[in-house]
């Protein structure tokens, strides 16, 4: 039944069947990488205050330097530079964070241009759908019901599927540039506490 389904909405089904699996494969990358980056800003924070405190920054780099999370990356990072200048600081840390998420951002990227391409190739099968309907019409063969049939679906179904496909591509989407920028600032936040910590000297 759906492949029957499928199969009604014509060619430009499987241009959005690979939207659909490309969007899809976007958003379960992008929920991995929150999930396994996420981190609980205080305890991170009283963890490398303490750890700067009774061992110093050697021993804490040391300590920090196998960890696969992006905040010990960046934290390593701010603790190094720590005795640099701010804009140097800032630099180095923007680009780290940069370099990390790199692939993130390509997928942003992506899945904002699936939101546009969706319901247009949704509309592209309306065109072809209308374009068979006429056909039909044209060559006298008003009475065939199986064509004209066959027109209509596939310019209903994909245009169905087009928007269906974009509507929840866009809530991903606005979900992952709220949290994103949530993730950054915390990272920020939280590599400009150790820097001024170690600058004040565990004060």
């Amino acid at each position: 039944m759906l492949i029957e389904w499928f199969m009604k909405g014509g060619p430009v089904m499987w241009a959005l069947l690979g939207c659909s699996v490309w969007g899809v494969s976007i958003i379960v990358y992008n929920f991995f990488f929150l999930h396994s980056n996420s981190f609980p800003h205080d305890l991170v924070l009283d963890r490398v205050k303490s750890q700067l405190q009774l061992s110093g920054k050697d021993r804490v780099l040391q300590d920090i330097s196998s960890s696969p999370q992006l905040v010990w990356r960046v934290l390593r990072q701010a603790i190094t530079l720590s005795d640099g200048t701010d804009r140097e600081v800032q630099y180095q840390i923007e680009a780290t964070m940069r370099n990390e998420v790199a692939s993130v951002d390509r997928n942003m990227a992506i899945l904002s241009s699936l939101v546009t391409v969706s319901p247009i190739l949704g509309l592209i099968g309306t065109v072809s759908g209308l374009i068979k309907i006429f056909g039909v019409l044209s060559g006298g063969n008003i009475g065939d019901a199986a064509q004209l049939s066959g027109g209509i679906s596939e310019a209903l179904i994909a245009t169905a599927v087009g928007m269906s496909i974009s509507v929840p591509f866009l809530i991903a989407y606005q979900y992952f540039m709220y949290r994103m920028d949530s993730f950054f600032s915390q990272l920020s936040q939280i590599s400009n506490e150790v820097i001024g910590y170690c600058r004040s000297g565990g004060r």
